[in-house]
């Protein structure tokens, strides 16, 4: 007779979590959010809305404000809130994947870095919001994840993850 026993990972929440695609560009800002536990993978919110800075500088600290406000309008308990609300299943995990954008047309690879940053900054201010003053810090860079910031906090064991993902072309 065979006893089989389930195998359980280490870090449960590393197959359970919420993440939130976000692209920011100068005329639109689209968004995904997804359910992911194991192998299960539910969209629980897709959207966009119209991009409008206050200022004509990609790098400046209005551009980062408005990017910040126009997320957490749309997508903002998806963000901040492990819980879910009424509207997202409860996780201990919210990973931010901020897609690198890439110069074409009128739109330079210079522009397209510095709204890039801007967005980066932007959820990471959230994020550093939604962890709370007491949370801990971790930055890495990977190759194959891109860049890595993670915001723990250590009362409530929620994790707020904000990953640029690098966009190679061909």
């Amino acid at each position: 007779m065979y006893r089989y026993r389930q195998l359980l990972p280490s870090a449960a929440s590393l197959h359970s979590n919420r993440t939130v695609v976000v692209a920011v560009c100068y005329d639109h800002t689209y968004w995904a959010v997804i359910n992911c536990s194991w192998n299960t993978f539910l969209l629980e919110d897709i959207g966009y809305d119209l991009t409008q800075f206050r200022s004509a500088y990609y790098k400046a600290d209005t551009t980062v404000e408005d990017i910040r406000q126009l997320l957490l309008q749309h997508i903002g308990s998806a963000l901040t809130d492990p819980s879910g609300g009424d509207v997202f299943r409860q996780v201990d995990v919210i990973k931010v994947v901020v897609k690198q954008l890439k110069g074409f047309c009128h739109f330079t690879s210079k522009e397209a870095g510095a709204l890039t940053q801007s967005t980066v900054t932007a959820v990471r201010r959230i994020c550093d919001n939604a962890a709370g003053p007491n949370s801990t810090l971790s930055q890495y860079k990977d190759k194959s994840q891109g860049s890595v910031y993670i915001r723990s906090q250590q009362s409530t064991g929620y994790k707020f993850q904000v990953l640029l993902q690098w966009c190679f072309s061909s």
